[in-house]
């Protein structure tokens, strides 16, 4: 049915019954700006905003609109051939009519938008239709994309939905809008292509500063904001940050490559700074999210982190000196809570709420929690001090009163060794690959690290954080062991025996033997392809088994990588030539090996960053290159996985590798160009103002 008639015929029906039949016919959409934007402006938004049958407003809101909507994307439709243009004419007729009728509304309508809103996305995403996949053409984007609103606009719109989902008392109300809000700039903006400028990002963190605490609506928000703001826009807002805040937006740390520099080194100065205004879990937490940019290898320092091992050596030394002196202090909450919940005092597991079985004792508990709510985080400090040789005499004079103090200033303790000894332990793992040298700092670092050791053996720490120490001091010394152990080589048939019926215990000794024979100087093609075999049998039996533990870890498949990476190039002791007369054909007899080699690679989950590099390095020197089409499909196929699963990552540490090196090969190289540069960019300043 055509618009005009759709319309007339809804406008001229005499009851509901009718009115719900015409919604239901199919219309017949030609243009967006002539035919769809008619629709929205005379039929869809009278309908969802005036005081119609409720039937009919639910009909268009999960039905004929998102059925509408999804219809655009035909290429029978007049707009849809423009190319980068597309989406913004989804934006300005689609999303915009609706957003504009948001603040006009009383609540009913609000939500109702907001439904219909949702149901819209909902729809776009179950197709896969975004700004990514309707612009096409990158160029096209960038230097015609004009959109009725600027992103400080739309931002408005999601701080006030990010409002009016404070005021919803139902749970589903408030993931309504919390799903609305994300699938919103999920569908919008991208991270590559459209990102959000420093104001918008501004403008999330000052709205939230409104709230008392931080919840799971205002934490998706910033994440998500954060995901589609470039490098560039976090840096110029960084004087916005609160410790709050980054805790949740640092989850996103490879977005901090242009202010990891400078926030980090003052975090580690701060740490343990014993003021009233020191946060010290949200300190940790930040640094343990950041870490990655502070003790991670990078090809552009040569194996070394982008920031001076000094300051690992300094976050070492105080992360030690925090965990020496918290025991005691955990050790005293311990005692206190235990002696008062066998006086009938019962605290709870929650980090926000203390339950006590007196009322006129929980009466001033509320009084006391709403007198530190708001400042919460500036009253919030490090440690309790007890004096006094009798710990446990002393601790038992503390009256009610006084242990909700001490609560208060000790409800993070767990909080702060968890992420202290996940710090610790990536800067010790840094040390023992090579990363960083701690040079004579080491000795130091060790004998504190086994004063804590014991302290722990003879503490009486509750069960939750005695775990936790001992959980850290396995994975290290495991971690060591697989280091520095070394097996006798297994020859292959014995290879053959042990990856048949595979023993944990012996695992060690078969990944240590494939490496060595993938490392040897000189190998015979039939044994090459047995290796290469075996390799892949231990992936069949992890990936049918999922038992990482038992046959494969994460470790492993990084090191079989690392060791594969030699034999992506043409073996020339595998190339015979074969001489008939004056004709001479050469035979490359290793082609197939190659072609398992790199099927084997592409099986591999390989994550560490330095590694990742080398082995896109590769790919582009030799496998891209090589004279088997077989060959370079795979080539191509694992280049475009690693880019998918760590592109921001090398874009944040390896800026000028990517763009000065890799992307000119890359450009160069028989590989669809614009596709990949298009879907994996080199790093440019989006945004200019702030």
């Amino acid at each position: 049915m055509e618009v005009s008639s759709i319309i007339e015929e809804y406008n001229n029906a005499k009851d509901n019954d009718f009115r719900y039949m015409t919604l239901k016919q199919p219309v017949l959409i030609r243009s967006i700006q002539k035919d769809f934007d008619k629709l929205m402006a005379n039929l869809y938004l009278p309908v969802l905003t005036h005081n119609v049958d409720s039937e009919l407003q639910q009909l268009v809101s999960f039905e004929v609109l998102p059925r509408a909507v999804l219809s655009l994307f035909d290429s029978q439709v007049e707009e849809y051939n423009s190319n980068g243009l597309m989406w913004a004419y989804i934006e300005r007729y689609v999303f915009y009519p609706i957003i504009d009728s948001l603040e006009s509304g009383n609540e009913t309508i609000t939500n109702l938008l907001v439904q219909s809103l949702r149901n819209i996305l909902n729809i776009l995403i179950s197709n896969d239709l975004n700004i990514k996949s309707v612009t096409r053409n990158d160029q096209i984007l960038s230097d015609n994309y004009q959109s009725k609103y600027q992103d400080e606009e739309f931002m408005k719109l999601v701080s006030f939905m990010l409002k009016e989902s404070q005021k919803e008392t139902t749970v589903a109300g408030l993931q309504g809008y919390q799903e609305t809000i994300q699938k919103l700039i999920e569908v919008s903006y991208d991270g590559r292509l459209r990102f959000l400028s420093p104001k918008a990002l501004k403008m999330c963190i000052e709205s939230l500063h409104d709230y008392e605490d931080y919840n799971t609506s205002s934490e998706m928000l910033l994440n998500k904001v954060i995901e589609n703001t470039d490098i560039a826009a976090v840096a110029q807002t960084q004087q916005y940050f609160s410790l709050s805040n980054l805790k949740f937006m640092s989850k996103n740390w490879y977005k901090f490559a242009e202010c990891c520099s400078g926030i980090i080194p003052k975090l580690i100065d701060e740490i343990t700074k014993e003021t009233e205004k020191s946060d010290i879990s949200k300190m940790l937490e930040i640094i343990s999210n950041l870490k990655d940019y502070l003790l991670q290898g990078t090809i552009t320092n040569e194996g070394h982190p982008k920031l001076p091992s000094d300051l690992s050596i300094l976050l070492l030394d105080r992360v030690l000196n925090i965990l020496t002196n918290i025991i005691p202090s955990i050790e005293s909450r311990d005692v206190i809570n235990k002696h008062h919940n066998n006086n009938d005092l019962v605290t709870t597991e929650s980090d926000t709420d203390i339950v006590v079985e007196d009322i006129d004792q929980q009466a001033y508990l509320d009084e006391l929690d709403a007198g530190m709510s708001s400042n919460y985080d500036e009253d919030l400090s490090f440690t309790v001090d007890f004096e006094g040789d009798d710990t446990s005499s002393n601790l038992l004079e503390v009256t009610e009163e006084e242990l909700q103090d001490i609560d208060i200033y000790n409800r993070d303790y767990d909080v702060i060794v968890k992420h202290s000894l996940n710090i610790l332990y990536d800067v010790f793992l840094a040390e023992r690959t090579g990363v960083i040298q701690f040079g004579p700092h080491l000795a130091t670092a060790r004998e504190k690290l086994n004063c804590i050791k014991s302290k722990v053996s003879d503490s009486n720490l509750d069960s939750k954080t005695f775990s936790l120490f001992t959980h850290f001091f396995e994975r290290l010394e495991d971690f060591d062991r697989k280091v520095f152990e070394t097996y006798e080589v297994l020859s292959i048939e014995e290879l053959k025996t042990e990856i048949s019926t595979p023993i944990p215990e012996r695992k060690g000794a078969v990944v240590f033997t494939l490496i060595e024979y993938l490392g040897k100087d000189q190998v015979s093609l039939e044994e090459l392809q047995s290796i290469i075999e075996l390799i892949d049998h231990l992936i069949d039996v992890r990936v049918t088994d999922g038992d990482n533990d038992k046959y494969l870890s994460g470790n492993d498949e990084n090191l079989i990588a690392e060791a594969l990476l030699p034999h992506l190039r043409m073996n020339k002791s595998f190339v015979h030539t074969f001489k008939a007369g004056n004709i001479s054909k050469k035979v490359d007899n290793g082609a197939t090996l190659r072609t398992m080699i790199y099927t084997t690679l592409s099986r591999l989950d390989i994550t560490k960053h330095l590694l990742v590099c080398k082995v896109i390095e590769c790919l582009l020197h030799y496998g891209i290159k090589d004279k088997q089409d077989l060959i370079r499909d795979i080539a191509q196929s694992i280049l475009k996985k690693l880019l998918d699963e760590h592109y921001e990552e090398i874009l944040a540490l390896e800026t000028t590798w990517y763009s000065k090196y890799l992307v000119p090969i890359i450009a160069e190289s028989t590989l669809p160009t614009n596709n990949f540069l298009t879907a994996y960019p080199p790093f440019t300043f989006h945004t200019v103002d702030s």
